[in-house]
């Protein structure tokens, strides 16, 4: 499924309730702030076939964070089954006067 996924079925529901699924932890409820795509980190003689990379970027409340680079699975109405196994970082947060936990997700 992973490699299926592409920046175009997130755009729209930047700003919706995300919910990172951690083995042996709490769910954590997130929001899906900015989907960016990379173009100039797609390598040039793969084609059109294959997906563009983008970036995810969530932000979450500080009271139930992940510290660490972790794997995780991500849940969300619009897809039937949870997005396994991705690889989640955090992140500096934009500075805002609340504070807030930011994280990255990368799909290449």
């Amino acid at each position: 499924m992973l490699d299926k996924l592409s920046a175009d079925q997130f755009t729209p529901i930047i700003g919706d309730t995300f919910t990172f699924v951690i083995l042996n932890g709490p769910d954590i409820d997130v929001t899906l702030e900015q989907v960016k795509e990379m173009a100039e980190s797609k390598n040039p003689a793969t084609g059109d076939d294959v997906r563009t990379p983008f970036s995810l970027f969530f932000k979450g409340d500080t009271n139930l964070c992940i510290e660490e680079c972790c794997s995780i699975s991500i849940r969300h109405a619009n897809f039937p089954d949870d997005i396994q196994q991705v690889h989640i970082t955090r992140i500096l947060p934009p500075e805002t006067e609340t504070p807030e936990a930011w994280y990255q997700v990368m799909f290449s």
